[in-house]
């Protein structure tokens, strides 16, 4: 929904489908994969947990608004950057808005009013981290703060071998993300892209609960 770092927004659609009607992402952030998919099926709820404040704040702010009242949103130069909407689309630490961050939030406006119409009453957000949340029948995505680039984050502090036991133990379908070389769990390669700040690439990597059968598999 907003700029984050990390973010599916590119990716979203590449993973794997969701093969239940509830998406859990217990790292929140912007949550582009629950997000992609509830504009594509209207049957599909989520819910979300995440520990930066920031993060909660974004999304109270934007679930607590109708589309008509975010495309009367406006940020002037000078503003104070509260949260991730404050920041639309631009990549920078701004403490204060300026003119790229007024021209960004214009151009997002659009877009947070169309995912806001799209995705209703369908959203849980939460205010915790992954150990809360209940063990359902679900499609887990679970994107944590990747080992090589997890200090971009303002909560990063992860056992990473945590949290490969909990992933494996999730109820449905689980999909977890990652980059680089990190091999806390069997990761395949994914693909590599651009960052969503487009100025590095990153190898994605991705591990699935239910993998899909492979050529040779299908073959044989």
């Amino acid at each position: 929904m907003f700029n984050y770092f990390g973010s599916k927004y590119l990716l979203a659609k590449t993973y794997q489908p969701p093969a239940f009607d509830v998406i859990v992402e217990p790292f929140a952030g912007s949550a582009q994969y629950a997000m992609y998919w509830m504009r594509e099926r209207s049957d599909i709820t989520c819910i979300m947990y995440d520990t930066d404040p920031k993060v909660i704040a974004s999304w109270n702010r934007i679930l607590a608004a109708t589309p008509d009242e975010i495309m009367n949103w406006s940020v002037k130069i000078g503003d104070p950057v509260n949260d991730y909407i404050d920041l639309a689309n631009y990549g920078g630490g701004n403490r204060v808005v300026n003119a790229r961050i007024v021209s960004d939030f214009r151009q997002a406006k659009p877009g947070w009013a169309r995912t806001r119409a799209a995705v209703g009453d369908r959203v849980t957000i939460i205010e915790g981290d992954y150990t809360q949340a209940l063990d359902i029948e679900a499609t887990w995505f679970i994107d944590p703060p990747y080992t090589d680039a997890g200090h971009n984050y303002a909560h990063s502090m992860v056992d990473y071998q945590q949290l490969a036991e909990w992933a494996r133990n999730r109820k449905g379908q689980t999909i977890v993300t990652e980059a680089g070389s990190a091999d806390w769990l069997p990761f395949s390669h994914h693909k590599t892209q651009r960052t969503n700040l487009g100025t590095t690439r990153s190898r994605e990597l991705v591990w699935y609960s239910h993998p899909e059968p492979s050529l040779l598999d299908l073959i044989g």
